[in-house]
């Protein structure tokens, strides 16, 4: 009997291969448009380098269980139950006009994170590319301790305020 072949799946590197735009929040807006990220009507800004490599986008879902005893049974079962999204963000914070992120990020804005995996990050945005989509509001913005050579940096907690849509494509 011939050994089982497995294909190994090609991968990418975390570095170099990650895209994070902010879409704010507008009337008739669509995050997975490519116009709005990229083409004549851009709207969206690109923060993938003002994130920090330390967990700088750090999107999370724990997935609650339900518990499921039975009569008779010496264990319990569990179920799936609903999923606790969240979001946390870290990034450098700069006092100059080219400090994108803080500008972008205050308070209370409205929008959309969409995050592109597994593609070069100067690579433009074409159809049927997967995204992951965060509806999200901004919280405080939290300035980091100061830390001997390091650069300053703030932390932000995110409100999910819809379903988080992940692997969609994008569309022309």
């Amino acid at each position: 009997m011939a050994p089982l072949s497995v294909a190994e799946p090609s991968v990418a590197s975390g570095f170099d291969s990650l895209k994070i735009w902010f879409v704010p929040s507008a009337e008739g807006v669509n995050p997975l448009s490519i116009a709005v990220l990229e083409g004549d009507a851009a709207t969206a800004i690109d923060v993938t380098e003002s994130f920090t490599q330390d967990s700088g986008f750090n999107a999370t879902a724990p997935q609650n269980m339900i518990s499921d005893p039975r009569l008779g049974k010496s264990q319990t079962f569990s179920r799936i139950g609903t999923e606790d999204p969240a979001l946390t963000t870290k990034y450098v914070a700069a006092n100059t006009t080219e400090d994108v992120a803080r500008a972008a990020f205050e308070k209370g804005t409205k929008g959309w994170f969409v995050e592109r995996r597994g593609i070069d990050n100067a690579t433009q945005a074409t159809a049927a590319q997967l995204v992951n989509v965060y509806p999200v509001q901004a919280g405080a913005q939290v300035p980091d301790a100061i830390a001997t050579n390091a650069v300053d940096t703030i932390t932000q907690s995110w409100a999910i305020t819809g379903p988080v849509q992940r692997f969609q494509a994008l569309t022309a």
